[in-house]
Formats: C-alpha cells, structure tokens, sequence
C-alpha cells in the first residue's frame, strides 16, 4: 500500500548530496556489462508468470535488472531517503521502493535515485537523474550518468524490447523483454541532447567544434569505442 505523506516525511533527511564523476582512464579494468550477464540466460532461467503486452504473452521482467537493489532516492525538493530496496519499472517508467517492509510509489518528483549492483553485475554504483533535467520532457524516466565533466554529460538509457522467445519460437505471440540501452551526449551550456553511438563519426556529430574533438582523438589516441575513451574524451576537451 501507498504510505501516508506523514510516515513518508519521517523517512526523509534533508541531506545535500553531490555526486562527482570521474572520467576513467582508457587503461581501467573493465567492468563487465550487467546487462549483458542479465540477458544470457533469461530465456533458460525465467520461471515466472508471462506479462500480457498488447498481444502478446512476454516472458522476463520490465524492472531493470529483473528485482530490487538497494540505494537512495533523492526527491526534487532536497529530501532524501536512504538504504531503501529500488525498482525501476523500464516499461512504464516509474521507480519504486520499499523501506522497513513498507512499500513506496508516489507521485512525488524523484530527482535522482542510486542502486548498487551485487558482485555478478561488478560491483557497481549506478546513479540515474530525471530525463526532465535535460529538457527530455517527452521521457517520464531516468537517464544512468556515466560520467559529468564540465559542460559535457555521458550518460545510457536503460529500454525495452521485445524479441522472439527462443523457448517458444513457432508461436509468434509468445514474446520476450530483452533489455538493452542507448548512449546520450548532452551539452549543459547549449541544452542539446543527442543520442550517439560508440565510434568515432557518432561521437564527433556530437561536437559544434568537431576539428578540434577529433585533434584530441588522434593526439591523445583516445578509443572513443569504449565508455572510459568517451569519458576521458569530454574531461581532456573542456569547454569544446
């Protein structure tokens, strides 16, 4: 059940958190991919109920990541509330949480919400802001931050598909949820939001002044196909 704004309030501390970002170095450890450990062996594994969608019968979860991990939701008005279990719904795009085996789902304005990844996912802090505050106002959702570095921020974008269920692959309504993400570039200076991919000719679009991006590419022999090459890509061009 939904908690009354009264118990909610004592659950809140007013803490003014800040998360830095550091770009990684290209040499970093690579830090293996959750989702791609998550999609695997969903076929195999998944025993739960199918989910009706539109037509069809959809075998995995909606939630990222398949359940809850624990984390802190931060409220558009400063308030805070830690070491809560989170979902985050990628169908409908709502968080979720729950706390003392009380349940939470308000329509209070989550800012920012982080969720730790157990060992099989690596290990991983994942932060995610409002689509909103990006000027995204057609998103409902939540952007994951991969790095902030001056006026640049890299972020993904956690989706939905659905693909053919390879348990079932005669009936064509039977479906699966394959969960997958695109990568985003925004400029905080300019407002400009632009969906790119991992290579070199997506990632130098992105740029007003692309002679100078690319300069920095070749110079710093910077691999712009990875996560840490984009990241110390924005850290070493500044103010581009």
């Amino acid at each position: 059940k939904t908690v009354h704004m009264k118990l909610f309030s004592r659950l809140c501390t007013c803490l003014p958190v800040g998360f830095m970002f550091i770009a990684l170095n290209t040499k970093s450890q690579v830090i293996p991919d959750p989702l791609s450990t998550y999609n695997k062996h969903l076929a195999e594994r998944w025993s739960g109920e199918y989910m009706q969608v539109s037509q069809y019968k959809v075998k995995g979860s909606p939630y990222l990541l398949g359940k809850a991990f624990p984390g802190t939701v931060k409220f558009a008005d400063g308030n805070t509330i830690n070491n809560v279990q989170i979902t985050y719904d990628l169908y409908n795009e709502k968080v979720s949480f729950e706390k003392d085996s009380l349940f939470f789902e308000l329509d209070k304005l989550i800012k920012e919400f982080s969720i730790m990844l157990p060992a099989e996912y690596g290990n991983t802090n994942l932060v995610f802001r409002n689509a909103a505050s990006f000027g995204d106002t057609k998103k409902k959702g939540y952007y994951n931050i991969i790095s902030e570095s001056g006026k640049y921020v890299f972020m993904k974008e956690f989706k939905l598909k659905l693909v053919p269920d390879p348990a079932n692959t005669l009936a064509k309504d039977y479906k699966m949820f394959e969960q997958y993400y695109e990568y985003l570039l925004y400029d905080t200076s300019g407002r400009n939001l632009s969906k790119i991919k991992l290579n070199k000719k997506s990632v130098l679009s992105f740029f007003q002044n692309k002679s100078a991006a690319e300069k920095e590419i070749n110079d710093s022999r910077i691999d712009v196909s990875t996560e840490a090459g984009v990241s110390l890509l924005l850290t070493r061009i500044g103010s581009l």
